[in-house]
């Protein structure tokens, strides 16, 4: 996989720069979509799962407790991310979706 280098910028493949986000964190900020934020160390990442109860939480949910689960998973040293970032390689791990 190619990526693309705009000055200091890694971006993603294929898309412009007008359109991407820069990859890793931002210190400081939540990345929101429409009325949600996520929570900061997994700003990128839709989809945090609970390492020790094997259940994996939607951030772009509009669910308050959602937040809170991640917070506290996140304090507790207890929340993963999947790479690609989607439901079904959390499933592939053996996650389940959490209601």
């Amino acid at each position: 996989m190619r990526l693309q280098t705009i000055g200091r910028s890694t971006l993603r493949p294929g898309i412009g720069a007008e359109s991407t986000r820069q990859w890793g964190a931002r210190a400081g900020r939540a990345h929101s979509v429409g009325a949600v934020a996520r929570h900061v160390r997994f700003e990128d990442f839709r989809y945090v799962g609970d390492r020790d109860a094997q259940r994996v939480y939607d951030q772009d949910t509009e669910d308050e407790v959602t937040g809170e689960v991640v917070a506290r998973l996140v304090a507790t040293n207890r929340a993963t991310a999947f790479s690609p970032d989607t439901l079904a390689e959390a499933r592939n791990r053996g996650y389940e979706l959490a209601s």
